[in-house]
């Protein structure tokens, strides 16, 4: 295999991305004042940074002094993560990619975080096929371990007790995530935390905003979904949403990437299980809907290219709801140059997710969120 050819392919593909973002876009569908630049993340390759004087020295340095320079430790632990998974670790091409970059092309400083993601996620495709990258078994496999979960639960119990802890469940089930080092062997602990949470009598709280919220007469809410296995707890939220009186758009990929649900995911377990009777009622009726943000394979979503059914049910909305990491990430409340630049959102945002990497604890300490210990639920309205 053609290593030079595979880097330029993949390089290719991102940068007509990251060339669409470049481009003068109206974000009034989403952003209470509209930006000149926006770009979906809170850092680029070349202006990480933990204050002003470190991103300005990175802004001088990236793409110099090769694997001594801070975009390249920036992106080589990105190739470390995929890398370092046990799926991926015994790859003969790890250190051809990171001697490959320590001369990155010019342009990739440009990139945000998660247009660098995936560029890996496109890179590993084709060193071990795009077929081994869907990971279809690995997704059906833990949609199944999840379901007697939720097959011992009241799926119809709308109490706030009830919503409480399939919220604080649904959060705890992004642990599901194949990108988690040694995730299968975790995957008994994290079922067990999970029947503990929805069983529990005494669960933290959702926060008097949040409950006002949901408490506070039908609304239109856009919740978008992470992972399978996860999807399932979603499913059971999404149920006790519909039963509470609300309108949900939920949003899945438009094609698997990772181990993210799709849009097909989501209706064919709708449609499969008697669990999710109310939602297979609520299709028909209208109550809920199933939409992609792009139509292209993204890990979290690309707000410069959101088609039109995500664009009108951003304006329709009351509040978005984000489950995971990349929708975080994906929706930036800052983007950073060599200082902040503050995004508003015209609707509340709701988020819900672990805080799994260190890379996204520090956009968090970032953004006006706060601080968040790495490994603890993040479950906030903004």
């Amino acid at each position: 295999m053609d290593l030079h050819s595979v880097f330029d392919a993949c390089f290719h593909e991102v940068a007509s991305l990251v060339e669409s973002r470049q481009t003068v876009t109206n974000y009034d569908w989403l952003i209470q004042h509209n930006i000149d630049y926006f770009y979906p993340d809170y850092f680029t390759v070349g202006t990480l940074g933990r204050n002003a004087m470190e991103r300005c020295f990175n802004v001088f340095t990236a793409g110099r002094f090769g694997q001594l320079s801070l975009s390249y430790k920036v992106v080589s632990r990105f190739v470390d993560l995929f890398y370092d998974l046990p799926l991926f670790c015994h790859a003969p091409h790890r250190q051809w990619l990171l001697d490959r970059l320590r001369t990155m092309p010019k342009h990739m400083i440009q990139w945000s975080l998660v247009e660098f993601f995936l560029f890996m996620e496109k890179w590993m495709a084709h060193m071990l096929s795009r077929d081994f990258m869907m990971f279809s078994s690995q997704k059906d496999a833990l949609n199944k371990f999840v379901l007697p979960v939720i097959c011992e639960v009241d799926v119809l119990d709308v109490s706030d007790d009830a919503v409480t802890r399939a919220v604080h469940a649904a959060c705890y089930a992004n642990w599901f995530d194949i990108i988690v080092p040694d995730y299968e062997k975790k995957i008994p602990s994290i079922l067990a935390e999970i029947q503990g949470i929805l069983s529990e009598a005494n669960v933290p709280c959702l926060g008097n905003d949040m409950m006002t919220m949901l408490n506070g007469g039908p609304k239109r809410i856009v919740y978008e979904c992470d992972n399978a296995g996860e999807i399932m707890l979603d499913l059971m939220v999404v149920i006790k949403l519909v039963l509470k009186g609300h309108h949900i758009v939920m949003v899945g990929k438009f094609e698997p990437i990772l181990n993210d649900v799709t849009v097909d995911d989501i209706h064919q377990l709708i449609q499969s299980h008697s669990e999710f009777l109310t939602l297979q009622q609520a299709l028909i009726s209208g109550q809920l809907r199933v939409i992609s943000a792009n139509d292209f394979p993204m890990v979290g979503k690309f707000i410069p290219l959101a088609n039109q059914a995500y664009k009108q049910a951003a304006i329709e909305c009351d509040m978005f709801w984000l489950k995971g990491q990349a929708n975080f990430q994906t929706m930036p409340m800052v983007n950073h140059g060599v200082f902040k630049s503050r995004i508003e959102y015209n609707k509340p945002v709701m988020f819900n997710f672990i805080v799994k990497t260190p890379i996204v604890r520090y956009c968090l300490d970032h953004s006006k969120i706060g601080d968040v210990i790495l490994g603890n639920p993040l479950i906030t309205l903004v």
